[in-house]
C-alpha cells in the first residue's frame, strides 16, 4: 500500500494511479517525483510513486522511445548524502549491473542530475514475499523450497561476483505475477567482498533489517561476507515455514539482542509439518558463528535438496520429534550469558524426556480436534485490519486481548478485529540519544471501528498525531552537540545530545504549537539557533531536516584595540638639554646636544614617544 500526494491539490490518497479529486490528468507525484522527471528529461515519463523507504523512493517510469516500463530508485535528497556515499552508491549499482541471472533484476543505467542520484530497473508486475506471507501465513514445505531455491541460486551468483546483499528479507523477494518466478531485488546496501572495511560503511555502522540480521552485522563488524546472507536466508526460510520470524520484539534493540544471545527456536516445534532435514538446514544456516554455517549458498541449497531426497524426509513421527527436541548438540553461543540461556533451554527440554509417544500423538490429535471444533463454531472469518505506519518513526499498536505489535516506518501489519466495537490503540516509539535520554513528546491515539467487517485499510499519519513535527539533525561538525528544543513555554529535551554522525538523527515528535526552534551548543560553548516552521516539514512524515555544519556556529571575534587592558603607568625620567645660541659655531658636542633637545621637543608633542614598550609593540597606542 502506497501513500501518494497529488501534485495539484496536495491531497493524500492510497493505492491509486491518480488523484480522486483532480482526475487522471494530474499525475500522483511527490515533489521528488517532479524533480526526477526534470532530471530524466523528455525521453522518460514519470508515472507514479511505487514505494517509499527510509533512504529512497521508487517510481514507475515509462521509457517513451522504447515503450518499456521501468522502476527507478532515487535517493532521497532530504538526507545528507556525502560525496563519498554517492560515489559508493553509483559504484555498487555498476557492480550489480554486472549480474546476469534469471532470478535477479538487472540495472539498465545509473544516472544523476538535478542534485539526484538514481538507477533504473525493469518494472516487475507482481507482489513481494512479505505480502504473500501476510495473506497466506505459513507456506507448505514444498512451496517454501520452490521459492527459496532460486533465491539461493541468485545469491550464489552474486557471491561469485564478489557481492554480498546484506539485506535478505521477504520485502526484497518479488514474485512475478505472470510466471510466479521469485526475484531477488534491492541490492541497495550491498557490499563488494575483498574491499577494505571503509569501502561502504564507517566502522561500527550497522546496516540491515533486525528481524533477519546476522550477529556479526548486529555487532557492526566490517568484515561481513557471504555467510551473513546465509544467516538471513535461514531466518527468512524459518518465517516462510512457520509464519513468523525466529526472533521478535517491540524494539530493534530487543530483536538484535535475541539474535546475539538466544538459541534459535527449533522450527519443527513451531510447525510439525516441517521435515526434520529442512529444520536442520535452518538451524545450521542460523548458527551464531559464521564458521559454523554453510560456507556458500550452493552448499545450503545442496543440503535442502539432499533432505528432500532422503527416505521419509517429509514424515514427522513422535519418536523423531522427541529425538530432535532432546538433541544434545547445542547452538554455539557468544558469551557466558548466552551459554546460561542454552543451559536453561536444555533444562526445559529435559523435562520433555518423560513424554510417551502416545502422549504426543494424543496431544496432536487433541490440538487438531480443538481447532476443528473452534472453526466449526465460527460463523465466518473475523474482520481484518491492514494498518499502515506513515509516521517518521516506528509505532506500536495493540488490539485489546492481543499482543503488542511494532510497525516500522513505512510498513504495515495485519490485525484481526472483534466483530463489534473494535478499538486499536497506537503510540509512537520515542527515540533516545547516546546517553539514553528519551527525546520528544509521547504521542498516540485510538482507532475505533464500531461494526467492522471484511478487510479494512487504515493508516497512521502525522494528521493522526494532530500536527506534530519531527526535527531531524544531520550533524556534519564532527563534534557531539548538546540540543535544546525552544518553545513558548520554555525549553525541552535538556541534557540531550546529538552524536558526531553525518547520518540523520531523529529528535522525536513535538507539537507544532509548542516548538519554535532548536538551539545547539558545541563543547566550546558556542551556540547555533534554527527556527522551525511546520510549513517546512514533509507533509507525509512530518520530518524537518536540518543540516548542521561548523560554519553555523559563530567564530570568536579577534580582540579589538579598544578592548586591550590599559598598560600600567611607568615613570620615565626626562632630561632637558639647554638650547645652543644661534650665533655660536656648532661643535660636535653642540650638535649632539641639539639632537637631544630636538628629540625632547618631539616627546612633548607626541606622548607615545615616552612609552618604553613602543619598540616592542610598534602599533601600541
Amino acid at each position: 500500500m502506497t501513500l501518494l500526494v497529488c501534485s495539484k491539490c496536495n491531497a493524500s490518497f492510497e493505492d491509486a494511479a491518480c488523484c480522486p479529486h483532480c482526475g487522471p490528468e494530474e499525475a500522483a507525484l511527490t515533489e521528488l517525483g517532479r524533480q526526477l522527471a526534470a532530471a530524466l528529461g523528455s525521453d522518460y515519463q514519470v508515472v507514479r510513486l511505487l514505494g517509499r523507504g527510509g533512504f529512497a523512493e521508487v517510481y514507475e517510469v515509462l521509457d517513451v522511445q522504447l515503450q518499456r516500463r521501468l522502476a527507478i530508485k532515487v535517493l532521497r535528497p532530504d538526507i545528507a548524502w556525502s560525496s563519498g556515499m554517492l560515489a559508493r552508491f553509483k559504484q555498487e549499482a555498476r557492480a550489480i549491473a554486472r549480474l546476469n541471472h534469471p532470478h535477479t533484476v538487472p540495472i539498465h543505467f545509473v544516472g544523476e542530475g538535478d542534485d539526484l542520484a538514481f538507477y533504473a530497473m525493469p518494472f516487475i508486475e507482481g507482489s513481494s514475499l512479505s505480502e504473500l506471507l501476510r495473506a497466506e501465513g505459513a507456506l507448505s514445505p514444498d512451496r517454501a523450497v520452490a521459492l527459496a531455491a532460486p533465491i539461493l541460486e541468485a545469491l550464489g551468483h552474486a557471491h561469485q561476483h564478489g557481492i554480498v546483499h546484506r539485506d535478505i528479507k521477504p520485502d526484497n523477494i518479488m514474485i512475478e505475477a505472470e510466471s510466479g518466478r521469485p526475484l531477488l531485488v534491492d541490492f541497495g546496501i550491498a557490499k563488494q567482498m575483498g574491499d577494505g572495511p571503509s569501502h561502504h560503511t564507517q566502522a561500527g555502522f550497522v546496516v540491515g533489517t533486525p528481524l533477519y540480521m546476522s550477529p556479526e552485522q548486529a555487532l557492526g563488524q566490517t568484515n561481513i561476507d557471504a555467510r551473513a546472507d546465509i544467516y538471513a536466508m535461514g531466518a527468512m526460510l524459518f518465517q516462510m515455514l512457520t509464519g513468523a520470524p525466529p526472533f521478535e520484539g517491540t524494539t530493534s534493540q530487543e530483536i538484535v539482542g535475541k539474535h546475539l544471545s538466544e538459541p534459535v527456536p527449533v522450527p519443527i516445534t513451531c510447525n510439525a509439518r516441517i521435515p526434520v532435514a529442512l529444520s536442520d538446514v535452518i538451524l545450521k544456516a542460523m548458527a551464531k558463528r559464521p564458521d559454523d554455517r554453510y560456507e556458500s549458498a550452493a552448499a545450503m541449497l545442496d543440503a535442502i535438496r539432499e533432505g528432500d531426497r532422503a527416505p521419509g524426509a517429509g514424515q514427522i513421527t513422535a519418536a523423531r520429534l522427541v529425538s530432535h527436541l532432546t538433541a544434545e548438540t547445542p547452538t554455539v553461543q557468544l558469551s557466558a550469558d548466552e551459554l546460561a540461556a542454552v543451559r536453561e533451554h536444555r533444562r526445559l527440554v529435559a523435562g520433555r524426556k518423560g513424554w510417551k509417544r502416545w502422549g504426543i500423538a494424543a496431544g496432536i490429535v487433541a490440538v487438531i480436534g480443538g481447532a476443528a471444533w473452534g472453526v466449526a463454531q465460527m460463523s465466518g472469518p473475523l474482520p481484518v485490519l491492514w494498518l499502515a505506519n506513515r509516521m517518521a518513526e516506528p509505532i506500536q499498536v495493540r488490539v485489546p486481548g492481543s499482543p503488542v505489535y511494532m510497525i516500522p516506518a513505512g510498513d504495515s501489519v495485519k490485525l484481526e478485529l472483534p466483530r463489534s466495537n473494535a478499538t486499536v490503540d497506537w503510540w509512537a516509539v520515542r527515540p533516545t540519544d547516546a546517553d539514553g535520554h528519551i527525546m520528544g513528546d509521547s504521542i498516540g491515539g485510538r482507532l475505533v471501528e464500531p461494526s467492522p467487517s471484511g478487510e479494512l485499510h487504515r493508516a497512521i499519519t502525522p494528521k493522526s498525531a494532530d500536527g506534530y513535527i519531527v526535527p531531524v539533525i544531520a550533524n556534519h561538525t564532527g563534534r557531539t552537540l548538546a540540543v535544546r528544543m525552544i518553545g513558548p513555554a520554555g525549553t525541552q529535551c535538556e541534557g540531550c545530545t546529538i552524536a558526531a554522525d553525518d547520518a540523520p538523527q531523529v529528535l522525536g515528535y513535538y507539537a507544532a504549537a509548542s516548538l519554535t526552534g532548536v538551539e545547539l551548543e558545541d563543547s566550546s560553548g558556542r551556540t547555533a539557533h534554527y527556527a522551525l516552521s511546520p510549513n517546512s516539514a514533509d507533509p507525509l512524515s512530518g520530518r524537518l531536516l536540518l543540516d548542521v555544519t561548523r560554519s553555523d556556529f559563530p567564530q570568536p571575534r579577534p580582540a579589538s584595540r579598544t578592548a586591550v587592558s590599559p598598560l600600567p603607568t611607568i615613570a620615565v625620567e626626562t632630561t632637558y638639554v639647554p638650547l645652543v645660541p644661534v650665533d655660536s659655531a656648532p661643535t660636535a658636542h653642540d650638535s649632539a646636544a641639539a639632537d637631544s633637545a630636538r628629540k625632547a621637543q618631539q616627546k612633548k608633542k607626541d606622548p607615545r614617544a615616552n612609552d618604553p614598550l613602543r619598540g616592542i609593540f610598534p602599533n601600541h597606542q
